[in-house]
């Protein structure tokens, strides 16, 4: 899963991971030292399926685990993918579901849910290698992924770079079974109310949107998907290719005209 998220970032610009560096700290005087075999060896297996090398890296005891990886990739300089060209007319494409902060969290707290929870491990050990290779074959107007500062956080970031705004469609968001459920229930992860705080002023509730769908999109994602702003006369084409590749892909929403780099969350008509 670390190595999936920390690929990611190449991926979601349409470049191809090259070489990685290990970052490790680990209390080896009081955890099993097959643990860190077996994080390793999980993340070489990963590293192997993206053609990825690693090349070396750092480790240092520590009281806490702690993995991450300093990846390098390359692309063709003409065409980076960025975050800050989406266009007004674009479609919103979301290639994973959301809801895994609430999940882990539920976990945390003795209320998993079997299948929500699996499924969720599923999809966040799978690369978005086969998302990003779609996009660069039907050419988008922009992308990123989804992790850390949950959906709402990393839309906000591309519409405020972009200039534009973006309407999102509440129904049609793709989320793990049992996460609405916990939102509902007043499971909330301390992420939610972080990530709140960051882009809270851009997001724009209409009358039926439930809270739970306010805080769905404000849910730390670990390993999320890849949210593509794709030009409307091609995104059927897109949602085809990513769907030849194994990939579940929802249009979540658009990108509309609006200097205030709005998110409208919304019901659809």
């Amino acid at each position: 899963i670390c190595a999936c998220n920390c690929l990611s970032d190449i991926y979601a610009m349409g470049g191809v991971p090259r070489t990685a560096l290990s970052v490790l700290a680990f209390p080896s005087e009081t955890c099993d030292k097959e643990i860190m075999y077996l994080m390793l060896k999980g993340a070489m297996d990963v590293l192997k399926q993206a053609s990825c090398t690693l090349i070396g890296g750092h480790s240092i005891k520590d009281e806490e685990i702690k993995l991450g990886f300093a990846i390098t990739g390359t692309i063709d300089a003409g065409k980076v993918i960025t975050l800050e060209t989406a266009k007004i007319g674009d479609m919103l494409v979301l290639t994973k579901s959301l809801g895994v902060g609430v999940l882990n969290f539920a976990n945390q707290i003795g209320r998993a849910h079997k299948k929500g929870l699996e499924d969720a491990e599923h999809s966040m050990m799978t690369l978005n290698k086969d998302a990003a290779i779609a996009m660069i074959k039907v050419g988008v107007s922009a992308c990123t992924d989804i992790t850390g500062f949950g959906l709402f956080g990393h839309l906000g970031r591309m519409m405020r770079h972009s200039g534009t705004a973006a309407r999102i469609y509440a129904d049609t968001l793709p989320v793990f079974e049992g996460v609405i459920e916990f939102l509902r229930e007043g499971v909330i992860p301390g992420a939610i109310e972080r990530n709140a705080e960051f882009i809270a002023d851009d997001l724009i509730i209409a009358d039926g949107v439930g809270e739970e769908y306010k805080n769905l999109g404000f849910c730390a994602e670990t390993s999320g998907g890849l949210l593509m702003a794709v030009p409307k006369e091609r995104h059927g084409i897109l949602i085809a290719e990513l769907k030849s590749r194994g990939i579940t892909p929802s249009i979540i929403g658009e990108v509309i005209e609006g200097e205030d780099m709005s998110i409208k969350l919304e019901v659809s008509k």
